[in-house]
């Protein structure tokens, strides 16, 4: 069944049309998507990266779908249960297993290490209010942006030096702007404050960084 989901997800109204019809995303994320976790709990290397491979092959946009939440949360679950299995002693995967999930994941990091700030929906939010638009994020950007700074941790820790090296440049801006914007009285409400600094520590402590080392 979540094979079949995997192969034509990008085909899904929640994928194409994800910025429109928030009812159907609501439901999907409430009721499709938490059955996927405890199977990928148990799932191999082998599945996983096959998984991943369907969305590759598929000839979707990645772009596109790790655009939306559904996408950017089954993305974070798949790397995630990589992450998992190469430090299990119990688990782990021999050589072949992960050079082959290695070559799926270069082919899943080019394609999106140079669009991920376009991910963020406070990104998004900012391009539509400069036009005169509006986006729908009910709780507010920064419990928008979340699964965003997920998922690039999730990157961050399946990634080489070389690639680490060129998420923290392609997201330098976006986090020096969240911890300026916590530290430099730029935003009053202590609780967006606190968001903040969050996010950007989901990303930095997977490189092993904290955002208290950052100087402005």
């Amino acid at each position: 069944m979540y094979t079949l989901l995997i192969a034509v997800f990008p085909q899904l109204d929640v994928v194409r049309g994800a910025e429109h019809d928030h009812a159907q995303t609501e439901l999907f994320m409430t009721s499709v998507l938490p059955p996927l976790v405890p199977i990928l709990a148990n799932a191999g290397l082998r599945f996983v990266r096959g998984l991943l491979g369907l969305l590759i092959e598929s000839g979707s946009n990645l772009v596109q779908i790790a655009g939306t939440r559904p996408g950017i949360a089954v993305l974070t679950i798949l790397l995630s249960r990589v992450e998992i299995l190469k430090t299990s002693d119990a688990e782990a995967p021999d050589a072949a297993e992960l050079q082959a999930w290695q070559n799926v994941f270069d082919t899943l990091f080019r394609s999106l290490a140079q669009h991920l700030i376009s991910l963020f929906p406070s990104t998004k939010l900012a391009a539509a209010q400069t036009f005169g638009g509006t986006l729908y994020l009910p709780e507010g950007p920064d419990a928008a942006d979340e699964p965003v700074w997920q998922f690039c941790a999730a990157l961050a820790v399946n990634a080489d030096m070389q690639q680490q090296q060129q998420l923290v440049a392609e997201l330098r801006d976006k986090v020096l702007e969240n911890v300026a914007g916590a530290t430099k009285g730029w935003v009053s409400d202590e609780r967006a404050r606190a968001a903040k600094i969050a996010n950007v520590n989901l990303f930095l402590h997977a490189l092993g960084l904290d955002s208290s080392q950052i100087v402005l």
